[in-house]
């Protein structure tokens, strides 16, 4: 029995209704493939290599937010001496 099919409830004498209308087959397999599916499917797929090319603006922008940043480096920022004239 690869596949079976419920049109309604007429044989039985119940009233048809939308519920009575399913139609399965053995594949099991979604008709529409849903959001989480595809979003899923993006997740967990397979990555071997990823190559990123970037423009040199772009490296820049990666290299600025990258940087080590010590205390030393706040505090020589933030308590620069002001010469005023």
């Amino acid at each position: 029995m690869d596949e079976f099919n419920i049109i309604g409830m007429e044989e039985s004498g119940m009233p048809e209704s939308s519920f009575g209308k399913i139609q399965e087959e053995s594949s099991a397999l979604p008709a529409k493939i849903s959001i989480w599916s595809k979003f899923k499917n993006f997740l967990l797929q397979d990555v071997e290599e990823m190559q990123l090319v970037m423009t040199p603006g772009e490296q820049k922008f990666v290299d600025f937010w990258t940087q080590k940043v010590t205390i030393d480096d706040m505090y020589n920022f933030m308590f620069k001496p002001i010469k005023f004239k």
